[in-house]
């Protein structure tokens, strides 16, 4: 067994929304990954709808633990993020490893894959870019990395 087994590999920020059959056929998937990677993965579901009612709802339908739940519009604003199911793996600094629109099991693993292996997501880009210079795709990848601050909505 490798070092890196048990290793922290951040959170799992997933943003969701009542009403969104995506999302709601993802979260069993969402569950699955988080206990099987229970050592590794801390989850945040995040709705940017603001009807706290409708979310009190759809959390108890859901039975998704009110210490992993959310509901922030500004932080979706913020980050831009206006379709669900919408997923940001954030490192222990911090830092977006990856993010991405997450519509099934699949993608949802892919995330994990990146956060054990950030070369293949720096690969990835480099082979979209175009660039001719490894190093210029290294930078933008570097670059794209940003501290994740959550404000509270007020």
């Amino acid at each position: 067994m490798g070092s890196d087994t048990h290793k922290s590999l951040g959170t799992l920020v997933l943003f969701i929304a009542p009403g969104c059959s995506l999302c709601e056929q993802l979260l069993p998937a969402v569950r699955s990954l988080v206990k099987r990677e229970k050592q590794q993965f801390e989850l945040l579901l995040v709705s940017g709808n603001g009807d706290h009612e409708l979310n009190f709802e759809y959390a108890k339908r859901f039975d998704i633990d009110p210490r992993q739940y959310v509901v922030s519009p500004k932080l979706s604003a913020r980050l831009g993020i206006s379709i669900t199911p919408y997923a940001l793996l954030i490192d222990t600094d911090r830092h977006v490893v990856t993010k991405r629109l997450t519509n099934n099991r699949e993608q949802l693993e892919s995330l994990r894959n990146v956060a054990r292996y950030p070369e293949k997501q720096l690969i990835a880009s480099y082979a979209e870019s175009g660039d001719k210079d490894y190093g210029n795709a290294q930078q933008r990848q570097t670059s794209a990395s940003s501290p994740v601050v959550l404000e509270e909505d007020q």
